[in-house]
């Protein structure tokens, strides 16, 4: 009987732990990207920008000197208090072939540096510590510091996107897990076709 209640217990933790994982929604801020050098344009995630049934994100202009942030939310829907452990940004590492590459996650609390991950073509954030608490019911937000990088190349007037960035791994009661948003949240547009070398 010891045997089964402490597995009914151990099953009944992980349940818990699993549905208030569930409960972390990440999402884009309201205005993803903050810059100082550098802007923004709508772009439609279609070919037929009249179609009505597009669907429009914040796409930032990727030019030369470009310096700018990524905000991006974390909330806590949940009735226990969670903790990130780290984020990862596709295509955001030295080797993704886009000319703008993420160097550091600020949580207010903490400045962490980017390591490179999926064969360097992600930005991988790990949180120091035990992490970032958030407790029950609320919300982060994190800004990644976005700078241009030269042997990145786009052309002028294509649209790059992802699902399901950030990924951020949360962990509750012990037990880590991955939750992204699940659509694009973001993108970026090609604005100089001098950013990709000369091929003639």
């Amino acid at each position: 009987m010891l045997l089964v209640a402490g597995l009914v217990a151990v099953v009944t933790w992980q349940v818990v732990a699993w549905q208030a994982r569930d409960a972390v929604v990440v999402g884009a801020d309201a205005r993803p990207f903050i810059c100082t050098r550098g802007s923004t344009v709508a772009a439609s995630e279609g070919d037929d920008p009249a179609d009505p049934g597009d669907r429009y994100t914040t796409a930032l202009e990727l030019t030369r000197g470009l310096n700018c942030d990524l905000r991006f939310v974390v909330s806590n829907t949940s009735a226990l208090p969670v903790r990130v452990r780290s984020v990862q940004l596709p295509l955001l590492g030295p080797e993704s072939g886009l000319p703008v590459h993420a160097t550091a996650l600020d949580g207010g609390f903490f400045i962490a540096a980017a390591r490179p991950a999926n064969d360097r073509l992600d930005a991988r954030f790990i949180v120091p510590g035990a992490g970032l608490e958030i407790p029950a019911g609320d919300q982060v937000v994190l800004f990644a510091r976005l700078r241009w990088k030269n042997d990145g190349c786009t052309a002028a007037g294509s649209t790059t996107s992802t699902d399901n960035s950030p990924a951020v791994t949360v962990s509750v009661l012990g037990i880590d897990g991955v939750r992204s948003p699940g659509l694009v949240s973001w993108a970026y547009r090609g604005e100089d076709e001098a950013s990709c070398p000369s091929r003639g």
